[in-house]
């Protein structure tokens, strides 16, 4: 245009912006809005809509709303389809109050919130775990004349299933169909997963010839729920032969519906079934996912089968799937177990070579380990690795370090952790209370040693009542 003799307008600009965000093109249209700046040219409406929209759908949302923020401080109002979008994106990545401050901005602005409004906001809220505050909203979307669809009924349903209020989750059920909505086979199955949750696995049957009476065609995730409900019951027998009504349905067995009943087998100490189901995946070339092999090793592990583990990692190795910091755990904690701390720490180097990250329950199982086999040396290093990589250890780790510590007569790094333990205000053994606090008696710490035996007395027979009471 400009080589004719003809100037681009904010029009053109716009257009050509809109072309860009339609084709997802952000790095484009960045590079033309730097040209309109330099050019004296300011994005119109169309224009700012474009790249807000843009920039929610690729996550950008705090960057989407700095362009919301220069678009009003330009005078330019933005619509609703703006700030649900905004809304929207918020809510996926779980800024609720950001979410609610655009909610109730766009109000405060006359711009009216519609249904796709509601729906982004219930959903975030359901997500979160705020199914009080999604309730309030839908009574609040009702004053104001709207009405809900099946898809929030569903939402809120599916809120109420995983905050374990299956009573709730019915009513609303019924106050769907009573408002002349067909409950889909996504409503069903929510109702479903969440009666098998609470382990109400009759009523999930009722509910399941409910839905086959209704013309409703059971789908994978319907079955799953079934076979992790009878498979948590510990009724291994009835989810194999729900696997089989699936397949004779003509839905495949997926990663999740292995996994959960190689879980199951495992639990049961029958590791020969779980091994077989994990080759009928690989036959059936089903990729497992980590939390697969993890189930796995933890199962082997557990049964002292500790050669097949390490069988299993090298296996894992060799396809290059690589494991996670749980899968090295079960390992470790297993050799720890039999003292074995040569062998846990092989491991341990294995893991870090391999890039895997160490989390808090990879320090605590070394920690204890190093410490039932004396080894205080390389247990205090891993202590003061974790503390400098932000974990906490856990009450047991801290034991067991002081009482290390106390075999070893290194009674100040024993003061040292029992310190530490109490600043993070993790509760001492009556045992441990004592030694402390004859400690700084003979040390002459008398108040300290009054402070201790005050704290042991209030927390030590506090907890004896509480376990009592329960």
């Amino acid at each position: 245009m400009e080589l004719r003799g003809c100037m681009p307008d904010v029009v053109s600009y716009s257009t050509v912006i809109n072309g860009y965000c339609a084709a997802g093109q952000l790095e484009s249209v960045m590079k033309i809005i730097e040209e309109m700046q330099v050019k004296g040219l300011k994005p119109n409406a169309f224009t700012f809509n474009s790249i807000i929209l843009l920039l929610s759908k690729r996550g950008k949302v705090h960057d989407a709303e700095k362009i919301l923020r220069e678009m009003t401080s330009q005078g330019i109002t933005p619509d609703n389809v703006v700030y649900t979008t905004l809304i929207d994106g918020f809510c996926k990545t779980g800024n609720i109050s950001a979410a609610y401050s655009l909610f109730n901005e766009m109000q405060s602005l006359n711009i009216t919130p519609d249904l796709i409004t509601y729906t982004a906001l219930i959903s975030g809220l359901c997500h979160t775990g705020n199914i009080a505050e999604a309730d309030k909203l839908l009574n609040y979307m009702l004053g104001r004349g709207l009405e809900p669809d099946e898809f929030i009924y569903t939402t809120l349903i599916d809120g109420y299933c995983k905050a374990g209020e299956i009573k709730a989750a019915f009513s609303l059920h019924n106050k769907m169909v009573q408002m002349q909505f067909v409950p889909n086979i996504v409503t069903y199955t929510t109702l479903v997963d969440g009666l098998c949750k609470l382990g109400e696995l009759e009523t999930a049957n009722e509910l399941l010839h409910e839905m086959c009476g209704k013309g409703l065609e059971l789908n994978i995730y319907t079955y799953n729920s079934l076979v992790n409900g009878f498979c948590k019951a510990g009724d291994v027998n009835q989810a194999v032969k729900l696997m089989e009504d699936m397949e004779a349905a003509g839905i495949c067995p997926d990663a999740f519906t292995y996994t959960t009943l190689m879980d199951a087998y495992c639990k049961l100490g029958e590791m020969g079934k779980a091994h077989g189901l994990l080759r009928q995946m690989l036959l059936r070339g089903l990729q497992p996912t980590i939390v697969t092999f993890n189930v796995l090793m933890n199962g082997f592990c557990m049964s002292g089968m500790l050669e097949e583990g390490d069988k299993l990692l090298k296996w894992m190795l060799e396809k290059g799937i690589i494991p996670n910091a749980t899968t090295y755990n079960s390992l470790m904690k297993q050799y720890s177990v039999r003292n074995n701390m040569c062998m846990t720490s092989e491991i341990y180097k294995g893991m870090l070579g391999k890039g895997v990250v160490p989390n808090a329950n990879t320090f605590n199982i070394l920690i204890r380990g190093h410490c039932k086999a004396r080894n205080m040396k390389e247990a205090w290093f891993l202590h003061k690795e974790m503390i400098k990589k932000g974990f906490t250890p856990t009450l047991e780790t801290y034991h067991a370090l002081i009482k290390g510590f106390l075999k070893r007569k290194k009674y100040s790094e024993a003061k040292e952790m029992f310190e530490e333990m109490r600043r993070y205000g993790l509760l001492a053994d009556k045992e441990l209370y004592s030694i402390f606090a004859d400690m700084n008696y003979e040390q002459g710490n008398f108040d300290l040693a009054l402070e201790l035996c005050d704290e042991a007395v209030e927390k030590c027979l506090a907890d004896k009542t509480d376990n009592r009471n329960a």
